[in-house]
């Protein structure tokens, strides 16, 4: 996974997906408080708003959404982030070791360790992350655990930004240059969802497709 930004309200992320075409290209755009999914294939493209897209497939986005390995955004109770004392460099990045002390959404009580940096680019990273995180739950009707706010909270605080969280997550490379405006721009005008009968309670299925975006 890569991500560009300019903001914590402007950023793309593409991802690797195993078994997509060569001729394929999919990606994510984050852009005044909405995600839109860009798909490229066979020199077409369809831009679709996500939230729209999940509303549409409803209890089993909600499904998918509690699924997947724990990450910031499944603290559901934070008890301490404490620095342990040691220093590890991710990235190229000089970073400290922190333990986070927490409960996920699902299991036990537990601790695991945190990679944590006051560098600039990386807490720009950490900041359009948690903002793409704020807008992908709203998209799946759900709301940000208390003690995943807590641990924002913190990192806000303390002016740090997350390098490494456990064997869920490592930055491998991280550039300050900031990427060229065209990238975060949707590429073609974003898709109206269709309203199928039996699927009523949807607002904006079946409109004009929206403006395009630049």
């Amino acid at each position: 996974m890569s991500i560009e930004w300019l903001d914590d309200r402007r950023m793309r992320m593409d991802m690797a997906v195993v078994g997509m075409p060569a001729n394929a290209k999919a990606w994510q755009v984050m852009r005044d408080g909405k995600i839109y999914s860009v798909n490229v294939m066979d020199g077409q493209t369809m831009v679709m708003e996500l939230s729209g897209m999940m509303k549409m497939m409803g209890g089993m986005s909600n499904a998918q959404g509690a699924q997947g390995g724990e990450t910031l955004a499944d603290v559901q109770e934070f008890h301490s982030l404490q620095p342990t004392g040691r220093r590890e460099t991710v990235a190229g990045v000089a970073g400290e070791v922190f333990l986070l002390d927490y409960r996920p959404g699902k299991g036990q009580r537990q601790k695991v360790e945190l990679v944590l940096s006051n560098e600039g680019t990386v807490r720009e990273a950490t900041q359009a992350m948690l903002a793409y995180g704020k807008l992908m739950s709203s998209a799946m009707g759900h709301v940000d655990p208390a003690g995943s706010r807590r641990l924002e909270a913190e990192f806000q605080q303390r002016q740090l930004g997350l390098l490494r969280f456990g064997d869920q997550f490592k930055a491998v490379r991280i550039s300050a240059q900031a990427p060229a405006k065209q990238r975060l721009e949707l590429p073609a005008a974003p898709m109206s969802m269709p309203q199928f009968p039996g699927m009523p309670g949807m607002p904006g299925m079946g409109s004009n497709p929206a403006p395009g975006l630049r």
